[in-house]
């Protein structure tokens, strides 16, 4: 016997079994939700590690101790061996090994920053910020040393009780200084950067974390009373203030959009407890599905954290409004409670299964992705979404058997979406009457938007995520305007053994001159700068008089090792990225490492790209071909899946149109708006595949079930459709005409009702204050209503032009 079949007969016979699973189906999402953390937060250590990783860090710390130790005994001079003490105490303050850090910065602005008090304010500031458990240590301008004629270091910035003609004169120092500007301070000086690195052993919660060191800053600023703005920037302080606004906007809308989903129900199906048993059934699956998830310990991401309750809510509301339409329709003729619960399993049961199956495949095929992010979304989803067919098909028709459902086909007669249906019954008759016209009309259109599309480029930038109110789009669009941007990209130059340093400073001199001859790169940052800093004048050196300053043995191994390590035969070259899309950055990287290649044919040195703006544009790329092959996939085991079940080839081509139109209207509407493609559009193609083929399962089971009907009738003699002096063909275009009719007024309440509720759900988070859930949000809506058109419209006109089923003869 049919599965389904079975199932819908335990309403009948085993309900108290039913009811069983699912008491003990919640009890485990509830266990889930109680004995498993949920912090969401990637970037805590976890507790019972501390002490490894403790360990680690004091290894490694005593190892570069004794190699800086070791170094002394290599000065070149004896002027130098006797100043080593003084040399060693002053160098070691320049702590550079978190010079490449991107994470985590404090940013100060002031017309003129350059006076005792603020700088005496800054000292405090660092002093404090340095204290708190989870800091490691503040870089920041004071702490870059500058050499006399002597290679005496002594500190670029004065002491607090000096004159403003010495703070001016060191301002003046400062700007000309080979590193501090665009690294640690602005060209025009009014900018401040501080790198705070951070002891992750030690950080329970990064929230926490983040607001200690804001409030510790923020204290002593006020307190000094100094005018400067304070900014806290960097990948922590950006996802901690997106993860707060995610929250208030999660939050916030959903409240929204399930409220609105309740009154539109409530005003549509005219019963609270038929409102109740189908709003209740998805709630209830996102527990489920946030439990299991938790009890199974599957990954999960921000993005996992928002789209997959609204997912779950929204698929298992689609499947569950059908079923309750039916279970209605079967009370209000009379059908006692647990019949018409059974009968509805039956009818819509495969239909909600494949809806729930191939929203499945569609999110089970980002686990194609190379991006760890996505595939941790797409399993997640797909696994709320197994989920969730299971609560819907197994609440609803065990509530409806219950004092719920006891008056659910109240007002069933004062349908208002079904009345207005069949006014518009004249749509589906033009279509029957001109189907070769719509039919065409929906491939060129799709054809058309498909080509309007292709105007997509990918694109990614972090302010496009972030309001435009905020503190951290606020100071990114500052470091864009006077630091050359936050980001930084490098330049990896490795060589053969053998290489004389003449050779080796020839080409990072060319390396800078490419670098310096696009202007989308700034602040370009070598081994030559580090050199100038220490010995002012070696870059008026020519080429082949060039030497390493002796004053260099003294700098710490993890300072040099960031220019420059010799022994490994690996240098860096650094450059500024600002925060304007990597579609501005692409030609000038592919035209930097066709320079480079050409460099390399020349010198026989190897170089690599690298950096967080590198990689996240090529991580982009490869998502946006992750997305082809995922869609691809799941567009083959979808369409697959749907000729095997209705056993019909034919079927699975013809339902390719209807499916693809949303997904090009979409695409279309994307292009227009926004036009670029990023990790959270990718995503959300993936939701809208699953939204577009849930209608066309349901229009393409109630069709079947509408032909086989009609066969019925035609073996009794009862066919309306041919006259009686005809050869009868009950499985003729007339009867594919007819059954496509009956489909369309039979589920059009349906389709339009699930269409309503789900528009307007995601419509009210389009005054969301990120652009990334607006831009899910208007993606969702235009394929949604898309949608409606092509499996109202399009897939009748298809399947009267194009579908044969097997003629049946008369018995």
């Amino acid at each position: 016997m049919n599965p389904i079949h079975l199932y819908a007969n335990l309403f009948l016979e085993r309900r108290w079994l039913v009811g069983l699973f699912i008491v003990i189906v919640t009890a485990v999402a509830i266990y889930g939700h109680l004995t498993t953390a949920n912090s969401n937060d990637h970037f805590a250590s976890l507790p019972e590690r501390r002490q490894e990783v403790q360990q680690l860090l004091e290894t490694r710390f005593a190892s570069n101790a004794q190699r800086d130790a070791a170094a002394g005994d290599d000065l070149k001079t004896a002027a130098l061996k006797a100043n080593s003490g003084q040399l060693q105490t002053q160098l070691n303050q320049w702590q550079w090994d978190n010079f490449d850090n991107q994470d985590f910065f404090i940013v100060v602005q002031g017309e003129d920053v350059f006076r005792p008090q603020t700088i005496a304010a800054l000292r405090e500031m660092v002093a404090k910020v340095n204290q708190l458990d989870a800091v490691y240590r503040v870089l920041w301008l004071d702490q870059v040393p500058i050499f006399n004629r002597f290679g005496v270091p002594g500190p670029i910035l004065p002491a607090d009780d000096a004159t403003d003609d010495e703070f001016a004169k060191a301002k003046t120092n400062v700007l000309a200084h080979p590193i501090a500007p665009g690294y640690l301070i602005s060209e025009d000086g009014t900018v401040l950067l501080f790198s705070v690195a951070v002891q992750w052993h030690q950080v329970e919660r990064v929230a926490e974390m983040v607001q200690d060191v804001r409030s510790t800053a923020k204290g002593v600023l006020a307190e000094r009373n100094v005018d400067v703005d304070f900014y806290l920037a960097g990948r922590i302080p950006i996802m901690v203030e997106q993860r707060a606004s995610l929250r208030r906007n999660q939050i916030w809308f959903q409240f929204l959009g399930y409220g609105l989903a309740f009154f539109i129900t409530l005003f549509l199906f005219r019963g609270v407890g038929a409102v109740m048993i189908v709003a209740g059934a998805p709630a209830l699956g996102i527990v489920w599905a946030t439990g299991i998830l938790k009890l199974i310990d599957a990954p999960t991401n921000m993005l996992t954290s928002i789209i997959l309750p609204v997912l779950v809510s929204m698929v298992g509301l689609t499947d569950g409004i059908h079923l309750m339409m039916h279970i209605r329709k079967c009370r209000a003729r009379g059908v006692p409670a647990r019949e018409a619960a059974a009968m509805s399993v039956r009818l819509v049961g495969l239909a909600c299964f494949l809806t729930s199956f191939t929203t499945c495949v569609g999110f089970g095929s980002l686990r194609l992705a190379h991006s760890e992010y996505i595939r941790d979304f797409g399993y997640a989803c797909a696994i709320g979404v197994v989920i969730s067919f299971f609560a819907v098909i197994t609440v609803i028709p065990f509530l409806c058997t219950t004092f719920l459902g006891m008056r659910i086909d109240r007002g069933h007669d004062k349908d208002i979406l079904t009345h207005q249906l069949s006014r518009s019954e004249w749509v589906i008759d033009r279509v029957i009457a001109r189907p070769r016209k719509y039919s065409w009309w929906a491939i060129g259109l799709t054809l058309v938007l498909l080509a309007a599309s292709f105007s997509l480029r990918p694109d990614n930038n972090t302010k496009s995520s972030l309001p435009k109110d905020t503190e951290s789009f606020q100071v990114l669009s500052l470091c864009d305007d006077k630091l050359g941007g936050i980001d930084q990209a490098q330049i990896l130059v490795r060589w053969d053994q053998g290489t004389d340093r003449k050779t080796f400073l020839e080409v990072i001199d060319k390396v800078e001159r490419t670098l310096d001859a696009e202007p989308l790169f700034g602040y370009s940052l070598s081994v030559h700068d580090l050199y100038e800093s220490l010995q002012p004048g070696y870059r008026q050196q020519a080429a082949d008089e060039r030497q390493a300053p002796a004053i260099a043995m003294l700098v710490p191994f993890r300072v040099r090792d960031t220019f420059l390590n010799e022994s490994l035969r690996r240098a860096f070259v650094r450059f500024r990225v600002k925060d304007t899309g990597i579609a501005q950055y692409e030609p000038a990287f592919i035209e930097l490492e066709n320079s480079l290649q050409k460099l390399s044919d020349e010198t026989g040195f190897r170089f690599l790209l690298v950096g967080q703006a590198v990689r996240r544009q090529r991580e982009l790329f490869r998502v946006v071909q992750d997305l082809a092959a995922s869609l691809a996939a799941a567009s083959v085991i979808i369409f697959t899946v749907i000729a095997i079940v209705y056993r019909s080839f034919r079927l699975g081509l013809i339902s390719i149109v209807p499916n693809v139109f949303p997904l090009a209207v979409t695409a279309c509407v994307l292009a227009i708006t926004r036009g670029t493609l990023d990790f959270a559009a990718v995503c959300a193609f993936t939701v809208c595949l699953g939204i577009a083929v849930d209608d066309t399962i349901h229009f393409l089971t109630r069709f079947t079930q509408e032909l086989g009907e009609l066969e019925d009738e035609a073996r009794q003699g009862q066919s309306s459709i041919v006259d009686e002096d005809t050869t009868l063909q009950p499985q003729s275009r007339d009867d594919v005409a007819m059954a496509a009719k009956r489909t369309y007024m039979g589920i059009g309440n349906a389709l339009l009702t699930t269409t309503l509720i789900m528009v307007l759900g995601f419509g009210t988070a389009l005054t969301s204050d990120l652009p990334d859930i607006r831009m899910f949000a208007s993606m969702a809506c235009a394929t949604i209503g898309a949608a409606l058109i092509g499996d109202m419209v399009f897939l009748p006109a298809m399947l009267i032009l194009f579908f044969r089923p097997k003629r049946v003869e008369k018995n």
